[in-house]
């Protein structure tokens, strides 16, 4: 009886320290794909993610402001980025401009291509480093540029190594994916 009295608790011992050391595990948190710390740091919650408001909103560019009158919080952003409409739908895109060429960032340009070259007749790589996009077997360089800590894509080298037609109407920031 006390071996399995002693067996009962080293499980129950084993178990404890392998959810007591599960729930120590620090959190990863990035923004905008990259790496941030705050103090508090993010936890779980009953399976929600618990992060700082005022951090996470600061980080993003906005202001925050704490009324503890009307125990309000009110979060804006002073100037809006420009983003793009995808054949006159708005999305949350937002897209650089620099001597007449236009720039995505990389992920939202590679979510244009897989729009239009689809699984599972096509595939879609890109490696940022290389500069290199592959649709299935085809290869292709194209034009990259680090801005504010995006890696963003050139429309124009897409169109350039005729991967796809795009038009540019930047007087609505509207971008016409052509067949």
């Amino acid at each position: 009886m006390k071996k399995v009295s002693f067996i009962v608790i080293i499980l129950i011992l084993a178990i404890f320290s392998a959810t007591m050391a599960h729930a120590s595990t620090p959190l990863s948190l990035y923004i905008n794909g990259k790496a941030a710390k705050c103090n508090p740091e993010p936890q779980l919650v009953n399976n929600t993610t618990m992060v700082p408001l005022r951090f996470i909103a600061e980080e993003l560019g906005a202001d925050v402001t704490y009324d503890p009158i009307s125990r309000r919080i009110d979060i804006s952003t002073s100037s809006p980025q420009n983003v793009i409409n995808l054949n006159g739908i708005k999305t949350t895109w937002p897209y650089w401009e620099e001597e007449g060429d236009l720039y995505l960032e990389y992920r939202n340009a590679i979510e244009l291509l897989r729009n239009k070259f689809k699984s599972p007749w096509y595939s879609v790589s890109f490696y940022p480093n290389s500069q290199t996009l592959f649709i299935n077997n085809s290869k292709y360089t194209v034009i990259t540029k680090e801005i504010d800590g995006y890696t963003l894509l050139s429309c124009n080298s897409l169109m350039k190594n005729k991967v796809i037609k795009l038009n540019w109407d930047p007087s609505n920031a509207d971008l016409t994916v052509l067949e």
